[in-house]
C-alpha cells in the first residue's frame, strides 16, 4: 500500500520493537540509512536492531553504530515492525520473511513495486538517506554528528560523491547542513575509498578479465569463482564504466554454484529498465540483479540481452 510521508511516523509510533534491514550487497546508502534510522529511533526509546543477509563491507566502519549490525543467521526473528530501507521487498533476502510483522518500505527507485505491506517511495531524490534527511527534519529530529555523517555518507556514496545525474541543487544544499551539523567529508571519502595493497592487486587482476562486446559499445568485467573474495566490484565497474564509446558497462561476478550478481552502469541509457529484465532493478545510471545461472550460462545470457538492448535502444 502506498502511503504519504506524513503516514510514516504512526507506524513508527505503533511499534516499540523495531528492525531495520536494506537490500543484500549492501552499499553506502543502505548501510548509511539503516544506522540513521537506527540512532533517531534508539533517541526516541525505541527497542531497535539491524540485520543484514550479507556481508556489510568493512570500509563503513567509519559510521557509528557499525558494530550494531547483525549478519542473518537463518533464524526466526521478532519484531514488531520491520522498515526496510533502500530495496523493495525481496531484495533483502530472507530478512523480511523471518519475522511476523508489517514492512514499511522507504525507498528512492523508481523500479520499486509497492508490494510492501506500506511503502513510501521518492524518486525524485538521490538516495535513501537524502528522504531520509526531509523524514527527520518534519519530525524535528536534532542532527547529530553521528545521523549527519550516516546521512551524508549514504547520499555521497549513491550520487557517486555528486558525480551522477541523479545530484540536485537540494541534494548539495542538504549535504551543506549535514556538514554543519558535524559530517566530515573528507574523512568519510577517505574511509569508503581505502584499499589495501591485497584489494588493490585483486582489482589489476579482475581488470585483466575486461572485454569489449556488442561490436564495441558495451564493456564487461566477468569474475568467476576464483574472484569470490573480491569486493570492490564497484570499483571495478566504475574504472570502465568512462571508456570512450562505451554505452553500458557491465559486471558479472560469480557468488554461488548458480547465482551470479551483476552490475550495470551507463551515462545515456536506463540501465534500470535493462536491470529490470533480469528481476532487478536501480537507478538511470546504475543498476544491479541476480542471475540464477552457472557462470559461463549467466555470461552468455548477459551478452545476449545487453546487445539486444543496445540494437533496441541506438538503433
Amino acid at each position: 500500500m502506498q502511503i504519504e510521508r506524513g503516514d510514516i511516523r504512526k507506524y513508527i509510533d505503533g511499534a516499540d520493537n523495531i528492525l531495520l534491514t536494506s537490500h543484500v550487497h549492501p552499499d553506502g546508502d543502505a548501510i548509511g540509512s539503516c544506522l540513521a534510522m537506527y540512532h533517531v529511533l534508539k533517541g526516541m526509546g525505541k527497542e531497535v536492531q539491524v540485520v543484514i543477509d550479507d556481508h556489510v563491507p568493512d570500509i563503513y566502519d567509519i559510521l557509528p553504530g557499525f558494530g550494531e549490525i547483525q549478519r542473518y543467521a537463518g533464524q526466526p526473528l521478532e519484531a514488531e515492525l520491520v522498515v526496510l530501507l533502500d530495496a523493495r521487498p525481496g531484495r533483502e533476502g530472507r530478512v523480511c520473511s523471518a519475522v511476523s510483522a508489517p514492512v514499511l518500505n522507504i525507498d528512492h527507485h523508481v523500479s520499486n513495486d509497492g508490494s510492501a505491506d506500506y511503502t513510501y517511495v521518492e524518486p525524485e531524490a538521490s538516495a535513501t538517506a537524502e528522504v531520509l534527511c526531509l523524514l527527520f527534519k518534519a519530525w524535528g529530529i536534532g542532527m547529530t554528528e553521528g545521523i549527519a555523517s550516516c546521512l551524508y555518507l549514504g547520499i555521497a556514496t549513491d550520487t557517486g560523491f555528486f558525480a551522477f545525474q541523479n545530484n540536485r541543487p537540494e541534494t548539495m544544499e542538504l549535504c551543506a547542513n549535514l556538514m554543519r551539523a558535524g559530517a566530515n567529508p573528507a574523512r568519510i571519502s577517505a574511509a569508503v575509498q581505502k584499499k589495501t595493497f591485497h584489494e588493490v592487486e585483486e582489482l589489476a587482476r579482475g581488470l585483466g578479465t575486461m572485454e569489449l562486446f556488442a561490436e564495441g559499445r558495451a564493456v564487461g568485467i566477468f569474475l568467476d569463482e576464483s574472484f569470490k573474495g573480491l569486493e570492490l566490484t564497484d570499483d571495478l565497474i566504475d574504472m570502465v564504466r568512462h571508456i570512450d564509446g562505451i554505452a553500458i558497462a557491465v559486471l558479472l561476478k560469480a557468488e554461488e554454484e548458480k547465482s551470479c550478481r551483476v552490475r550495470m552502469r551507463s551515462e545515456v541509457l536506463d540501465v534500470s529498465e535493462l536491470a529490470r529484465k533480469f528481476g532487478g532493478g536501480g537507478h538511470r545510471e546504475a543498476a544491479g540483479a541476480t542471475l540464477r545461472d552457472g557462470f559461463a550460462e549467466a555470461k552468455e545470457i548477459l551478452k545476449k540481452e545487453v546487445s539486444r538492448y543496445l540494437l533496441d535502444m541506438m538503433s
